[in-house]
């Protein structure tokens, strides 16, 4: 800018500038890939191979048994971001039966069409294939032990055990963050134990396998802080529990409930953990009850515990009160070595 006076009043003022070109480039996105062409099945029944597909950086797969074929079914995910143009399943499909598969192309715009029907009608695409980084994916890796026990620690590791081989029960404890595994060492056999955490994060195992499918008395705790070897003792039970379940309960107490006894019998009683004062275990005298092996035990907001099985009937146990009410049954009587699962409580649900 430049100013002119007069007399000492400024009559004029005058600005110039320099205008400098700007050039404004917008990414250029590529478009979605087209159908996967030219799909081929070698002799073995596994080894697949296509024709590359213009603008596709990668290819998925999708593989379904052809009794299962259905006009809104197109197979289940099997592999993705395959760079080549070859594929070998490494499973051989069930006799009988025979397998048929869906390749589509994807790139950076995302994944191409699932082709198009006998009508000539485009195949709709109701769950594209999101990428490893957002699905992430299965990877195989060795381990020393049969994982018969897991339990995800506070500290993000893993803790497992499989049964004693004469020489200790080896615990092992993975770090997923750096794929290594370490071992700590506990003198009772806790195969077909309970479990359950406690508020401090410790965990909580009760009974175990005395080899004579009889159960220990014994528990103990996992810390997965210590920083040599976390597993300390704590009180006796009552009684021996070899299959028993462990159910924490709002205040932090916990369950033990059903297993076999000292003697391979059936261990009727009800007892509590309970770590007020010095850790110990009270027995609940008036709620006896014959459950079969690792019962399903399931806490309530209320406070009381819902077992939903294995047997036919299920009941609704309340701690405090001791006694156990009837609330429905199954249709298809014991479901032995069978598993449950608990449902999210959900407002919007009545």
């Amino acid at each position: 800018m430049k100013a002119e006076f007069r007399g000492g009043r400024r009559v004029a003022a005058f600005c110039s500038a320099v205008l400098f070109p700007v050039v404004l480039t917008l990414p250029v996105f590529a478009a979605v890939p087209s159908e996967v062409s030219n799909l081929g099945i070698a002799n073995d029944r596994l080894t697949l191979s296509w024709d590359a597909t213009a603008g596709a950086t990668s290819y998925n797969v999708y593989r379904g048994y052809v009794r299962d074929l259905a006009a809104n079914f197109y197979g289940t995910f099997l592999e993705g971001e395959v760079s080549g143009t070859t594929y070998q399943d490494p499973q051989t499909p069930a006799a009988g039966e025979t397998f048929f598969y869906l390749i589509t192309a994807a790139n950076s715009s995302g994944e191409g069409t699932m082709g198009t029907n006998a009508k000539g009608v485009t195949r709709p695409n109701n769950y594209p294939w999101p990428g490893y980084a957002v699905a992430g994916k299965w990877q195989l890796r060795g381990y020393p032990d049969t994982a018969i026990h897991m339990a995800v620690l506070r500290t993000g590791k893993v803790i497992t055990w499989q049964t004693d081989d004469g020489n200790g029960l080896r615990t092992r404890i993975y770090d997923p963050k750096t794929d290594t595994i370490s071992t700590q060492t506990v003198n009772t056999n806790l195969f077909c134990s309970g479990h359950s955490f406690l508020p401090d994060g410790k965990l909580l195992v009760i009974g175990g396998n005395t080899f004579l499918f009889s159960g220990y008395n014994t528990s103990y705790t996992f810390d997965p802080t210590a920083s040599f070897n976390g597993w300390v003792q704590g009180p006796f039970m009552q009684h021996g529990r070899y299959y028993p379940t462990a159910t924490e309960l709002g205040d932090g107490r916990v369950l033990a409930h059903s297993g076999n006894d000292e003697n391979g019998g059936r261990n009727l009683t009800v007892e509590v953990y309970s770590t007020q004062g010095t850790d110990h275990f009270d027995l609940l005298p008036n709620a006896n009850k014959f459950l079969e092996l690792y019962p399903m035990m399931f806490l309530q907001p209320n406070g009381k515990v819902f077992h939903a099985g294995p047997e036919k009937d299920a009941d609704m146990f309340d701690p405090s009160a001791q006694t156990w009410t009837p609330v429905a049954s199954s249709h298809y009587g014991l479901r032995g070595e069978g598993t449950a699962v608990r449902y999210l409580l959900d407002s919007r649900r009545s």
